[in-house]
């Protein structure tokens, strides 16, 4: 991981740290953050879902974040399924940190908004338009057993 004017780096799949902010997002076992798309890597090499759906991503490729990461309190977590019937989690937010979420959505749409489960980039959906309720959807093709993993990890202890 490396920062730099304001911009952190995360390996896929890796835990990552932050700047400071009001409630880290080291601690927080959700996050958000803007995924920095500056043109340095061509589209193709960008990850994206293979004919499996899973994540396919270039050797080396790194996740660039706008810092700080939104940390978000979950107040519910549950397993569900997409429109596709696809597994996937539903979340609540505490009311304060969806509003916070909302107004990042508004500052990035059109952009990929990368979301961190436990310090890992578990999708980055490009916003369509802003994100504006305290209950969303983490949807990306998961298996259940990824479902269930992310739920261990998202669920108020």
């Amino acid at each position: 991981m490396w920062s730099r004017r304001g911009v952190v780096a995360l390996l896929l799949g890796l835990v990552a740290c932050a700047a400071p902010s009001a409630r880290a997002p080291e601690r927080a076992a959700l996050a958000f953050g803007l995924v920095v798309e500056d043109g340095a890597a061509p589209a193709r090499e960008w990850p994206h879902w293979d004919g499996g759906g899973r994540w396919s991503v270039p050797a080396g490729f790194v996740w660039r974040l706008e810092t700080p990461l939104l940390g978000c309190r979950v107040l519910e977590a549950a397993p569900a399924q997409d429109a596709r019937g696809t597994p996937c989690v539903r979340v609540r937010l505490a009311p304060e940190d969806a509003a916070r979420l909302r107004a990042l959505s508004e500052r990035g749409l059109g952009r990929r908004l990368a979301v961190l489960v436990d310090g890992r980039v578990v999708c980055a959906p490009r916003l369509g338009e802003p994100l504006a309720a305290e209950r969303l959807e983490l949807s990306a093709n998961f298996a259940q057993a990824e479902v269930d993993a992310l739920l261990a990890l998202l669920r108020p202890r």
